[in-house]
């Protein structure tokens, strides 16, 4: 407790207490006619009778929206994987940092979340994973009955515009199999890169995404029912070496795939690579999985990355395209479509939870140009 006299001769008590759900310091006071032992104790008496009345009058919707969404990430990130909180991390600082600042939450309503989204300077995919987060975030808010509806639930985000030259870019999102041939070829001749395009090739016959590859390990292939299973992915978020296999990125992630026999070739190739390399190399590291460096590392994703870039610059006429490891998935999903295979088949082999925006895109592109070939058919059978 401290004291101000006023100039009126006064005296003006003052205590400080902490807002139990804001965490902040707040004051109160009374003015009593003077400072004696007597009034300091009558003083002392009516403030704490103050700050008693304050807190009663405290509902656990006085919380402010950054204190919900410091405690639903702390509770959340504990059900994630590491990989996960990393690309998570960015859009829950920025929805903290800009969304409510100082703002409770029982007071956001739908239109002050709308407007947030309508005057918001960030592009369409940074907004959906805003809107993600504050769904959550919300939600978990009810659940501890903190409000009554979640306001998201009717925010609408802005829609893009997609221009016709967008459109044919979905050709670059996959290579024509003469353009992935000729790839695969420059990366198994540049500089020591023969395994590392080998992988390369394996992915682009499988479907799997770079890092589920990296974590094939050799009980997963059962080479008498020609078939591999699918059940992790490398963590990013730990040095290669370690070698650490973590879930996949979905339950659908998780598949058995049937084996080609140039993948069986590939793995087989392998197979007696790392017989070889633990009985010469005294470097090796014996982790057990598949596609390994020579050291017994598995192949990530950068070494992939760079040889795909590095190899397509020594051909005459290099592909004029984004190359990354996600392309060579995207070029077996318009090869299966260009042969007539269903989209649902296709899925599973890739491990979709459903029709992927891009794997709709691009087997609608290539069926819409089959569909096209019929006419082409007809009009030669009956001119």
């Amino acid at each position: 407790m401290w004291i101000e006299e006023l100039s009126n001769g006064k005296y003006k008590y003052f205590e400080r207490y902490k807002d139990p759900y804001t965490e902040k310091w707040k004051k109160v006071s009374i003015t009593l006619d003077s400072r004696t032992s007597r009034a300091k104790k009558e003083a002392q008496k009516l403030l704490e009778e103050k700050i008693a009345e304050k807190l009663q009058n405290l509902t656990t919707t006085d919380l402010l929206f950054e204190n919900i969404i410091d405690d639903w990430w702390n509770l959340h990130k504990k059900s994630i994987k590491p990989s996960t909180e990393k690309t998570m991390i960015y859009a829950v600082n920025e929805v903290r940092k800009n969304f409510a600042p100082g703002i409770k939450i029982k007071n956001i309503t739908p239109k002050y979340t709308q407007q947030y989204f309508t005057n918001s300077a960030y592009n369409l995919i940074k907004l959906r994973k805003h809107k993600s987060v504050l769904s959550m975030v919300f939600n978990y808010a009810l659940d501890l009955e903190l409000i009554l509806s979640n306001p998201i639930e009717r925010v609408r985000l802005p829609k893009k515009v997609i221009t016709y030259e967008e459109m044919e870019r979905i050709e670059d999102k996959y290579l024509e199999q003469e353009e992935l041939q000729r790839l695969l070829e420059a990366m198994k001749n540049y500089n020591r890169g023969y395994y590392v395009a080998r992988m390369a090739e394996f992915m682009s016959l499988n479907g799997c995404r770079v890092g589920e590859a990296g974590a094939l390990k050799f009980e997963n292939y059962d080479k008498e029912n020609r078939t591999i299973t699918i059940n992790g992915t490398l963590d990013p978020t730990r040095k290669g070496s370690e070698g650490v296999k973590s879930t996949p990125k979905t339950a659908a992630s998780i598949r058995v795939i049937d084996l080609t026999n140039k993948e069986i070739e590939i793995i087989e190739e392998f197979i007696q690579l790392h017989d070889l390399r633990k009985h010469t190399n005294p470097n090796y590291k014996d982790m057990g999985f598949i596609f390994v460096s020579s050291n017994g590392i598995p192949i990530g994703k950068s070494s992939l990355n760079i040889l795909m870039k590095k190899a397509n610059e020594t051909l005459d006429e290099p592909i004029k395209k984004p190359l990354h490891p996600h392309i060579l998935r995207h070029t077996l999903i318009s090869t299966l479509a260009e042969h007539n295979i269903p989209l649902k088949a296709i899925t599973q082999r890739v491990g979709h939870k459903d029709n992927g925006k891009t794997t709709m895109e691009i087997y609608t592109h290539v069926t819409k140009n089959i569909k096209s070939q019929v006419v082409d058919v007809l009009d030669k059978l009956y001119q």
